[in-house]
């Protein structure tokens, strides 16, 4: 059996030998070269560019900076060790300085203020801070609400902490001497002899004294009562003007 070139081939041969016998003569030039209808044009060109960049980068910013605080300064109102003074001891945080020690025996508000009242100090015949001498010094005198809060330490809303931390309260001379200004747990007491000072009293510890019974402030709560301070608990209350209760004077330092 032919091909199907070979077919095409005889064809051509005897086209053209028909032709020329007619005087004619057969081209196939303009029609290209003869395909062979077998053959299929398969394009396996492939692209297999596999550039893939990557960043090996391996740069690590750490930062060493160790910079640290030094500074040595104590806030206001930090713990800081009383110091002496003439008759006592200075608390450096108020420029206070505090008799030491402080009263042996109590004694009623009038007493301790130098208040006349015919009953309790007839005549203003005592003044026990007004006419007191300590350490040379004649210029003492009792200490308001806020002085003799400010002499407490441990005892910070309710809590003992151990230390000489100040504590606060919203009782103010002047400003709140009412019913209401020792609400809240800032002015509440803490543990029993929990505070810095000798025995667990809540005061610095170069302060001597007992601290078993209230100590009066000059600040007065209504016509019949005056605000004082229990060491043994740090508690703030008030009391009654004709109750014996200590007392420590105070003048201002050093």
């Amino acid at each position: 059996m032919y091909s199907v070139n070979d077919q095409l081939k005889l064809l051509t041969l005897l086209l053209t030998t028909c032709f020329a016998g007619c005087g004619l003569s057969l081209d196939f030039s303009d029609y290209g070269p003869v395909q062979n209808p077998g053959t299929v044009d398969t394009d396996t060109d492939t692209d297999i560019d596999t550039d893939t960049d990557t960043d090996t980068d391996t740069d690590t910013d750490t930062d060493t900076d160790t910079d640290t605080d030094m500074d040595a300064g104590t806030d206001a109102g930090a713990p800081t060790p009383m110091v002496p003074c003439n008759g006592g001891y200075l608390d450096p945080l108020t420029n206070l300085c505090w008799q030491d020690p402080a009263s042996t025996s109590t004694m009623n508000w009038y007493e301790a203020t130098g208040t006349a009242d015919s009953t309790y100090n007839p005549g203003g015949a005592v003044d026990y801070c007004g006419d007191g001498t300590w350490g040379g010094e004649t210029d003492w005198r009792m200490p308001d609400i806020d002085e003799l809060i400010s002499l407490m330490r441990g005892c910070v809303d309710g809590v003992a902490t151990g230390g000489l931390d100040v504590s606060t309260c919203g009782v103010e001379d002047p400003g709140c001497l009412g019913p209401t200004c020792d609400d809240g747990i800032d002015c509440d007491y803490c543990s029993s002899l929990g505070g810095p000072g000798a025995g667990g009293c809540y005061w610095d510890p170069a302060l001597g004294s007992s601290c078993s019974a209230w100590y009066w402030s000059s600040s007065p709560y209504g016509s019949s009562y005056a605000w004082d301070v229990y060491f043994s608990y740090g508690y703030v209350y008030y009391d009654t003007i004709f109750s014996d209760s200590y007392v420590r004077c105070v003048r201002s330092g050093p």
